[in-house]
């Protein structure tokens, strides 16, 4: 059998459930602020080696024309 809770027992139940949902979206915001961070410190140091694989004038960035 169900019993009938109070008005302030309801009121009590949102706000832990409000808690919980906010708790939960902060961490996955936290995540997300991570991840960000992480991709783009990423594209920065494939551009830094796609930089000096493409320069012509590093030794060793053109292996077709090197010679034996």
């Amino acid at each position: 059998q169900r019993v009938a809770l109070s008005p302030e027992a309801v009121a009590m139940k949102m706000r832990i459930k409000e808690s919980n949902s906010i708790t939960f979206l902060k961490k996955c915001l936290t995540i997300i602020q991570s991840l960000c961070i992480i991709i783009n410190k990423s594209r920065r140091y494939l551009s830094w080696i796609e930089g000096l694989t493409t320069n012509q004038n590093v030794i060793g960035s053109n292996p077709i024309r090197r010679t034996i």
